[in-house]
């Protein structure tokens, strides 16, 4: 499996406010050709955290899928 993840000069790519809280917001592909929305509550109203936390997030994914 892999994340839909594209490069995009939106700083808020993958983010999602949602009453005031922030949310990430991915697509994952399977080997069997299907797809699944993931969203993730990231905890925080400050955007600039969202961002530090989208990012070790994604981070992290990618290095699970690596081993």
């Amino acid at each position: 499996m892999s994340l839909s993840i594209r490069p995009n000069k939106n700083p808020n790519h993958h983010l999602w406010l949602n009453n005031g809280s922030w949310w990430l917001n991915v697509t994952e592909h399977r080997e069997d050709y299907t797809k699944q929305r993931i969203r993730r509550p990231l905890g925080t109203k400050d955007v600039n955290q969202a961002r530090l936390l989208r990012d070790e997030l994604l981070a992290n994914w990618n290095r699970k899928e690596a081993a």
